[in-house]
């Protein structure tokens, strides 16, 4: 396509001041392919100030396309959250006093203090949700003597320790008058705490060993080879009668 030299001569003009070529673009109304603009630039000096506009632009649009991705890539991560919480929330009902001793009982294992180095029910965590989930099961699997239930907060210096132990009371059910006083890491003195949602560490203390012992045993005796091989032959049944075969052992592939 032959284009009228007025456009040519004030394209090239355009381009001499610095604009680029979906400026020309736009400026002239026209949309010249960026190829007949190769040619017809193709001996222009151009000023210092478009190379620093160039780079100025470039980082604006690519701050913006990182924005964009962020945007989408927290959309991805939300929707992925909500299939995943919506494909396991029926498994919640499902669960009946049996199946909820087996869970505190691997909670236990997995962060109470064991026998004999401490002889006494002892489970401490940062995350609410979890000392939610294990007084609530402790109280339903067990009969429990409240008298013998204590809250202990571990915190950092620079905290609210009344207000964190009035939240973990609300977060256990445990009275503020069977907390022990607040016990505050020494090496966190001049340390702010970076962490806004921090709430430190609730431990909650049962003073009964049989509780403890029955609850480790149960948990010890879950990860033993037996109980598991049974467990998992159990599974593999299960999935061969939905129609999915499962692999009998460690599946290895040939390099």
């Amino acid at each position: 396509m032959r284009w009228d030299k007025v456009i040519v001569h004030k394209a090239r003009k355009l381009r001499t001041g610095g604009r680029t070529y979906s400026e020309i673009n736009a400026q002239l109304g026209v949309n010249v392919p960026k190829s007949t603009y190769n040619f017809w630039f193709k001996d222009l000096i151009l000023p210092e100030s478009y190379y620093k506009r160039i780079e100025k632009l470039n980082k604006k649009n690519f701050s913006k396309a990182i924005r964009a991705a962020q945007k989408i890539n927290r959309e991805k991560l939300m929707a992925r959250i909500d299939r995943l919480r919506g494909k396991n929330k029926h498994l919640v009902g499902r669960i009946d006093k049996q199946t909820g001793k087996l869970l505190l009982a691997m909670l236990y294992l997995c962060e109470g203090n064991k026998y004999p180095s401490h002889q006494a029910l002892r489970f401490g965590s940062s995350h609410p949700a979890m000392l939610r989930l294990f007084i609530a099961l402790l109280r339903s699997c067990f009969r429990l003597d409240e008298n013998k239930i204590r809250g202990e907060l571990q915190c950092r210096a620079d905290q609210d320790t009344r207000k964190l132990q009035k939240f973990w009371s609300k977060v256990t059910g445990i009275s503020l008058s069977r907390f022990y006083p607040a016990r505050i890491d020494k090496r966190t003195i001049n340390k702010p705490t970076k962490k806004r949602d921090y709430k430190g560490v609730f431990v909650v203390n049962y003073f009964d060993v049989e509780v403890q012992l029955e609850l480790q045993l149960l948990g010890e005796y879950l990860g033993e080879e037996g109980p598991v091989a049974q467990l998992v032959e159990r599974l593999h049944g299960m999935q061969e009668v939905s129609g999915v075969r499962a692999p009998s052992g460690p599946q290895f592939t040939s390099t």
